[in-house]
């Protein structure tokens, strides 16, 4: 079955324009654990790497985990580099 970029949800009487939304910032509460790093992480790195983050994007995450920014950066990284199923 060939793949489509069409939304079937979408009403076809809808004339905007697919925009990118404005600067905003997505916060992660857990985000050393399993689902972030599986899921989460590797989705938002898909949309950024697909151009589909506006400019102004920043991502928070709060964990109960005491990890400094560079033993988070190297997991996120690790996770990051598989690509999604």
């Amino acid at each position: 079955m060939p793949l489509s970029s069409e939304n079937p949800l979408r009403d076809p009487q809808d004339r905007r324009l697919p925009q990118i939304a404005g600067p905003c910032v997505l916060v992660i509460f857990g985000v050393t654990g399993d689902l972030s790093r599986k899921k989460l992480m590797p989705a938002v790195y898909d949309l950024a790497n697909r151009g589909m983050l506006p400019p102004g994007f920043g991502l928070v995450g709060f964990a109960r985990r005491d990890w400094k920014d560079q033993d988070f950066a190297q997991v996120g990284e690790g996770e990051c580099a598989h690509p999604l199923p």
